[in-house]
Parts: C-alpha cells; structure tokens; sequence
C-alpha cells in the first residue's frame, strides 16, 4: 500500500511525506518493479497518475494537487511569492575509518544544520540523503576530533578520524575546584558550551541527552517546560527513595527540578560526577552522582549581540494503524458469518437445515445473543444502515479520529 511505501521512503532516506487524507488514500495498493531507483522517479511513477506534485522542505516532503492554468487568464508571477524551487535528493554513502584504517561503528553523521543524520554500522559505513551538493556533513565519536566535509560533487566518501588528544590538557570541575583531565582519576563526563551551541534545545534535560556515557535522561511525562524529565546517573540506585542526582549550580546546590529554569544558552559547562571518588566532597547528597553546572560570565573585550532561535513541528511519534470505513464493515461481516457457521441448529430452528452465509436475519434472530453475534446490519430488523448496499455503507462516518484528535503543533 502507498502507506507502506512511504514508511520504506522514509526508513530509507530520512525524509517523511506530508499530506492530506484528502488528495490521497494512503490504503490503495501500487505495483513497480526496480531493484534500485531514484526517489524523484519513484515519486513520479507514483503520483502523476494521481495529479499529484511534491516539494522538498528540509526533511519533508510535501503531496500537494498540480496547479491546471486557467488558459483564458494571463499568468502573472510575483518572484517574492514563488516556492523554492524542488531539490532532488542526493544519495550519499561512505565509510569512516580511524587514523589506522580501521571502521568506526557507532559514529554520528549529521547534515550541518539540519536533522538530517545518522549513524555507521558494524563496517562503518553509512547512507543518507542530501538535497543540496553544498552540505556539510559532520562526523563525529567519542576520543576522536570531529570532521566535516563538504559534500560538493561527489557521492562516495572516506572519512579518517585522528584521534582527540587535547582532551587530557582540558579543565573539569570536581567538587570546588577545577582538575586537568590527564591528572583526574575519578570517573567525570563533560560538555563545554560550543558542544550545547550546535543543538536545537529548550532546556537543561535536552542538552545532555545522549552525550554523556553513563548518563539517562528520560522524558516520563508530557508536561510543558521540561518538568516531566526524569535524569539518572549510573541507573537506579535505589527502590523506595528518589534516585535523582544533586545539582550545583555556580556551587550552590539545588533542587532537582530547578535546573529547568536555566537556560541552556548560559550555560558555559557541564560536568557529570559518576563515582564515589568524584562525589565524596558531597557526602551522602552525591550518593546518586553530582551534576555541575558553570554558567557564563562576562569577559573583557568588545561586546557581542548574540541571537539564537529555531521553530519546528511537534507530531505524534506513531501512528496506530486502524480499519477505515470499508475495512471495517468487511471485517465485521466476515465475524459474523464465521460465528454463524461455527453455531449448532438448535431445536427451536424451524429450518434444521444446516446454516450458511445466505440466511438472513429473521432466523438468526432466533439464536442467542443473536444481535452480538450473527446478525449483520441489513437496513431492517432495527438497523439504521445496510451492510450489504455500498450505497447505505458510503453514508456510514468514516472518521479517523487520530488525524482529528491529535495536530501538528508548532514549536518555536
């Protein structure tokens, strides 16, 4: 179904099709054959026999009805109201390898200011879609220096990564003071301000997720404003009592959700206490680990105006897939004509006959529990509609009450 085929689109290339039930049944079926083939070409194959066209914007793709010129009015374009013109996705693969030509599995590619991304596999390699020869891609791995290429013309990639050997000279905080990592034998993480600078985050929870070993942040409820985050260090270490870690901020401590009030923008660094070595300055308060937080200060020099925004869609992560009109009513006539074969004659049965899918309600009527189990809607005996004319099933709702219950909400 094209349904489908847009989830394999998507699997395949990152990019999500974005459309209305309106233009399209996503429940119809499509045939093509093709070992390999170009998305362009598959959308076309696809969608032009429906008058369909599509627009790339950034990771979406957007179904929209093609636009048939009135031939008797003059077309007049207005360049400020134009779309972008549509960009053609890029395949790009490659592989990533250390300074000794060895694959590195688990490193990060990114698309440079985009969600476009992904990770290498057990060889090290990796696939994804550009829509601009003038990306930027990004890859990087813990203990090795992040490298960017330019994509340009080509689509095939060798990427070495060297390893990070500056990181044993850097300063973490531990307990009130500051250590140089080469001397430093307590287990600590950290994240500088040029690694919270490249994402896209709205609070503290965020800004560390995924970029700490050791370090669990979960979002366990769906209240605004980071509230519902809940963050571990090393797992649970206790059943009864809260296994929250201790939080200070410029050295003073805090409670554990008032780090939703700081804004990640100043934040200058972040250092993860793990182990009972880097904690025992806090005592008991740091049995759950400790999170320091240094916030930034001002420094000599010409002022700088910094400006830092980013507006999004917030959509349902899954949507359940669920019977339409048609499929239902199908569905049900089918249960019930099985429950009806599968039912004994009983002796009250005028017609001893055995059953078949052509009785009508008047006798299964007779049965037990007959309206639950046997008797289909035919308009009659009490029924609004009747499953068996296509014209009374077609005045049936047909609702699909996710697409209406649940929106896209826009987030900036």
């Amino acid at each position: 179904s094209l349904v489908n085929l847009f989830k394999s689109i998507k699997k395949q290339t990152g990019f999500t099709l974005f459309y209305s039930n309106q233009l399209l049944d996503d429940a119809e079926r499509v045939k093509f054959s093709a070992a390999k083939i170009r998305l362009d070409d598959l959308l076309t194959e696809v969608l032009n026999p429906k008058n369909l066209s599509w627009v790339y914007r950034d990771n979406l793709i957007i179904l929209r009805k093609k636009q048939e010129p009135d031939a008797s009015r003059p077309i007049v374009l207005n360049a400020a109201y134009l779309p972008r013109a549509q960009k053609a996705a890029l395949p790009i693969t490659g592989r990533v390898l250390d300074q000794d030509g060895k694959p590195v599995a688990g490193a990060s590619v990114q698309v440079v200011g985009s969600d476009v991304g992904t990770n290498t596999d057990a060889n090290g390699e990796f696939t994804l879609q550009v829509t601009n020869s003038n990306a930027v891609l990004s890859v990087t791995y813990v203990g090795y220096q992040k490298q960017e290429v330019t994509v340009g013309d080509k689509t095939n990639f060798v990427i070495r990564l060297a390893q990070e050997s500056t990181q044993l000279n850097d300063v973490v905080v531990v307990g009130y003071g500051t250590r140089k990592k080469s001397d430093l034998t307590g287990a600590v993480a950290s994240i500088s301000a040029s690694n919270l600078k490249e994402r896209a985050v709205v609070n503290f929870g965020e800004a560390i997720a995924g970029q700490m070993a050791g370090v669990q942040v979960q979002q366990i409820t769906g209240a605004p404003g980071g509230e519902g985050l809940s963050i571990r260090v090393r797992g649970t270490g206790s059943i009864t009592q809260s296994s929250s870690p201790l939080y200070v901020v410029d050295g003073y401590p805090m409670e554990g959700g008032a780090f939703n009030l700081i804004n990640p923008s100043d934040i200058e660094s972040i250092q993860v206490l793990k182990d009972a070595s880097s904690t025992a300055i806090y005592g008991s308060r740091g049995a759950n680990g400790v999170v320091i937080i240094t916030t930034k200060r001002g420094k000599a020099g010409t002022p700088t105006v910094s400006f830092n925004a980013f507006a999004g869609v917030q959509r349902r992560s899954k949507k359940i897939e669920v019977m339409n009109r048609d499929q239902y009513v199908n569905w049900f006539i089918d249960g019930r004509n099985q429950a009806w074969l599968d039912q004994p004659v009983i002796p009250g049965d005028p017609n001893q006959t055995p059953h078949s899918l052509n009785d009508p309600n008047t006798r299964r009527q007779l049965y037990p529990s007959a309206n639950s189990l046997y008797m289909i809607p035919d308009g009659k005996t009490g029924y609004k509609y009747n499953f068996f004319d296509p014209a009374s099933v077609a005045t049936m709702p047909d609702n699909d009450w996710q697409d209406m219950l649940f929106r896209d909400a826009p987030m900036q």
